[in-house]
């Protein structure tokens, strides 16, 4: 073998150890708990059809533009799930705060929903 091939040998191994060293930097740096990203998606899902309700009219089983009676049997959802716990607070005719808490994360989701936007309190 000459110079030039073992030359590009030495490259090709250098960079599939770049490249895999990258691979395992990002699967280790990405979310490192099932339960948080379910209860996240429960929260989407939820802000879904928070506005569904707000806006459907009371003979309907809507809010009839008001957030002041929303239940999780409104959202279509359980307030326990496997992946943690939902919790719904300080409900007004106009926003209501929804907490969502994964099993073994110490980390509490909190989001306000209004009838046109949400605040996150809680980074996600």
């Amino acid at each position: 073998m000459g110079n030039r091939e073992l030359l590009l040998v030495i490259l090709v191994v250098v960079l599939i150890a770049i490249s895999i060293g990258v691979a395992v930097q990002t699967i280790s740096s990405g979310e490192n708990s099932p339960n948080r990203a379910a209860i996240l998606q429960g929260i989407n899902v939820a802000i879904g059809r928070s506005i569904a309700y707000y806006e459907r009219p009371e003979v309907y089983g809507g809010g009839a533009n008001s957030f002041a009676e929303i239940t999780f049997k409104d959202l279509l959802m359980d307030s326990v799930t496997g992946h943690g716990t939902y919790e719904i607070t300080n409900r007004s005719h106009t926003s209501y705060t929804l907490i969502g808490r994964p099993n073994n994360v110490d980390q509490e989701l909190r989001v306000v929903i209004y009838r046109d936007s949400v605040d996150w309190q809680t980074a996600y």
